[in-house]
């Protein structure tokens, strides 16, 4: 199960090997191992938090133990809020005002 959903998330992300070896730091013929249909090999534990990271996956979909992949915040995601939240109300204000231009000047660029 692991090997199908790492090739399958990896592909969807339209990288190489090479390319999700370099983001997670191993070598690219472990990509290859952990990709594997007849003897995959599972990262450890570690390896298995960065890709799920990178993916914005759960260890557990990885692993096979859930169905669906979860939608999974990603750490910058949580900083942002964090620091949105430790704001007074008028910087609040002033935070999402500034997010919504961005976010526009972002889709007319697209």
């Amino acid at each position: 199960m692991f090997a199908e959903r790492l090739k399958e998330l990896r592909k969807s992300k339209k990288i190489t090997q090479e390319k999700l070896a370099d983001i997670i730091g191993v070598e690219r013929s472990s990509i290859g191992k952990y990709e594997s249909p007849s003897k995959p090999v599972i990262p450890s534990t570690d390896i298995q938090i960065k890709l799920a990271d990178y993916f914005g996956v759960t260890v557990d979909y990885l692993l096979g133990r859930e169905e669906k992949p979860s939608e999974k915040t990603d750490s910058l995601s949580e900083k942002i809020i964090k620091t949105f939240n430790g704001l007074d109300d008028e910087n609040k204000k002033i935070a999402l005002e500034y997010l919504e231009f961005l976010a526009s000047r972002d889709n007319q660029e697209k």
